[in-house]
C-alpha cells in the first residue's frame, strides 16, 4: 500500500457512502475519521510503500485518550468498515478488520444533567446577550437564544436541529419533521414556546432582509457563508458552530458542568423520564433504533424512578 493509493480508495469508499444515501453526517464523520489516518499515512510514511495492517493499527494506538470511549469507539468502526472496504474491492488481501477491538464503555457513569435553576440562568443569560446587543448582532443573539432553546426542549441532535428546514415545521399540527441517522425521518412534538420562538424569529429575518441583509434561507439556522459554487448563502449552521455557541453561554453562566450540544439531549431525555414519559415514547421522540437502545441508555434514570414510584406504592398499614 502506498499513500496514492490510499487516498483514491478513501474517495471511492466516501463515493459509495454517497450512492447508498448515508446522511451528510454520517459522510462527514467517515471523510474525518479516515482522513486522520492519511494525515497519519502522510507524516509517518510519506510517499513510500507501507504495511496497511501494521500502520492501521500503529494510527488506532496514536489516538488521545484523552477523547471518550465513544469518539474512540466512532474512530474504530469506521476504520472497520474502511479496511473491509478495501478488502472487498481487492485494495488488501484480507479484511483484519476483526482484530480492530472496541473499547468497553464506562456503562455507570452518570451523565451531566442541569438542576432547573441552571436551565432558567442558562436562558437568562441568552435573553440578557439579545438586549445588550445593537443592529445586526441582535440576530446572532436571537438565533442561539433559539438554538438552545431546541436543544433544551426537543432532544434533538445538534446535526439535525442545523440541518432543520422552515418547511419542516408545521405550526398547525405542532410538529417538526426531522432526518436523522440513516435518513430515517420522525416526527418530534412543537412546544407551544418553541412554535412563538420560531415565529419571532422568523419575522425578525424578514425585517432583516427587508433592510437589505442576506437571510433569505431554507434552512431555520442558516450559514452566513456564500457557497463557492453558488455564490449564495445556501447552506445552515455548521453544528460545530452551536457546540462553540453553547459551550460560551454555559460559560458565561458560570455552570461548571461539563456542557455540551449532547449533554443538552440527555437532559431532555432524563427530564422526560422524570415526568413520566414511557420509554417507547421517549424512544420515538430522540429517534433510537428501538427502546431497547434507549433502555439502556438511560438505565439508571428509568431504575431510580420505577424504583420511588413502586416505593409510593407500599402500604405498611401503619
Amino acid at each position: 500500500m502506498n499513500l496514492a493509493i490510499l487516498e483514491t480508495s478513501t474517495e471511492k469508499f466516501i463515493k459509495k457512502l454517497a450512492s447508498e444515501k448515508k446522511s451528510k453526517h454520517t459522510i462527514t464523520n467517515y471523510s474525518s475519521s479516515i482522513g486522520s489516518l492519511i494525515k497519519y499515512v502522510r507524516m509517518h510514511k510519506g510517499n513510500d510503500e507501507f504495511d496497511i495492517k501494521e500502520t492501521v493499527f500503529e494510527y488506532i494506538d496514536s489516538i488521545s485518550p484523552n477523547y471518550s470511549s465513544n469518539t474512540i469507539n466512532t474512530r474504530r468502526i469506521i476504520i472497520k468498515s474502511f479496511v473491509n472496504y478495501l478488502a472487498d474491492r481487492g485494495y488488501i488481501e484480507e479484511s483484519f478488520s476483526r482484530r480492530i477491538k472496541l473499547l468497553r464503555r464506562d456503562s455507570n457513569k452518570r451523565k451531566e444533567v442541569l438542576e432547573p435553576f441552571e436551565i432558567e440562568k442558562l436562558l437568562e443569560i441568552a435573553s440578557s446577550e439579545i438586549s445588550e446587543a445593537a443592529g445586526y448582532n441582535v440576530y446572532h443573539k436571537v438565533r442561539n437564544r433559539l438554538l438552545l432553546i431546541m436543544l433544551l426542549f426537543t432532544g434533538m441532535r445538534r446535526s439535525e436541529i442545523a440541518c432543520l428546514k422552515w418547511s419542516d415545521v408545521n405550526t398547525r399540527t405542532n410538529e417538526i419533521s426531522v432526518v436523522g441517522k440513516g435518513n430515517k425521518t420522525r416526527v418530534v412534538p412543537l412546544r407551544k414556546e418553541i412554535r412563538y420562538e420560531l415565529m419571532d424569529f422568523k419575522e425578525l429575518t424578514g425585517e432583516l432582509e427587508g433592510r437589505g441583509y442576506s437571510m433569505n434561507s431554507k434552512y431555520i439556522f442558516g450559514s452566513e457563508h456564500r457557497n463557492k459554487r453558488t455564490k449564495e448563502k445556501d447552506g445552515h449552521v455548521n453544528p460545530k458552530t452551536i457546540e462553540v455557541i453553547i459551550g460560551s453561554l454555559v460559560k458565561k453562566s458560570g455552570i461548571t458542568k461539563k456542557i455540551t450540544p449532547h449533554n443538552l439531549r440527555h437532559n431532555f431525555a432524563s427530564y422526560a423520564l422524570k415526568s413520566g414519559m414511557s420509554v417507547p415514547t421517549l424512544s420515538g421522540i430522540l429517534g433510537h433504533a428501538s427502546p431497547d437502545i434507549t433502555m439502556k441508555i438511560y438505565a439508571h434514570e428509568i431504575s431510580k424512578e420505577e424504583r420511588e414510584k413502586q416505593m409510593s406504592k407500599l402500604d405498611f398499614g401503619i
